[in-house]
């Protein structure tokens, strides 16, 4: 068992440092083994997730930041990429309820997030957020200070206000998101 858990490690920084490398689709395979060695570590399906959003594998990102919720519910950067990557493939219910996640952590990244789907144009095919947004540290700083205004106590329910995102016909193109 503990050469599993250093060897999971080692793909773990071997895929960090192929993602600061910019070289994603290498990440992703050292990510894709260390969540093979180590099905429950939160943080190399969370990495697996960020590769999979910069190689456009939009459904499969949704997949691993959804196994990083479930195994690391309290962590809110998996929370908020899940709702970012969930409210731009149109998945309204998913990203509600990383919103509400958020909210319930009491994060502020809980702003960022109602911010992005509520806006009519949001986060969708050509639209750009910014690397700061898919920075992979404690917390997206540069997007948090980006909302500057507190979210009002009585914010209308997510429901009321989160459009549903069109995809094009072959599928969102985010590439701007990834950039």
């Amino acid at each position: 068992a503990l050469s599993n858990t250093v060897e999971g490690q080692k793909q773990d920084e071997d895929g960090i440092r192929l993602y600061d490398s910019a070289k994603f689709s290498e990440a992703l395979a050292a990510f894709k083994e260390a969540t093979k060695i180590r099905p429950q570590d939160a943080h190399a399906h969370f990495m697996q997730g960020m590769s999979e959003a910069r190689l456009q594998l939009y459904k499969e990102a949704v997949e691993s930041f959804k196994r990083a919720v479930r195994i690391k519910p309290a962590w809110p950067d998996a929370q908020f990429r899940l709702g970012i990557v969930s409210h731009v493939t149109g998945r309204r219910v998913l990203a509600i309820d990383a919103y509400t996640s958020l909210v319930k952590l009491k994060s502020p990244l809980a702003n960022v997030l109602y911010r992005v789907i509520e806006e009519k144009n949001g986060v969708t095919a050509g639209t750009s957020v910014g690397d700061d947004v898919w920075s992979y540290g404690e917390k997206p700083r540069a997007v948090v200070e980006k909302a500057s205004a507190p979210a009002p106590e009585n914010i209308a329910t997510p429901k009321e206000v989160i459009p549903v995102p069109q995809p094009a016909v072959a599928g969102p193109n985010l590439s701007d998101i990834y950039r």
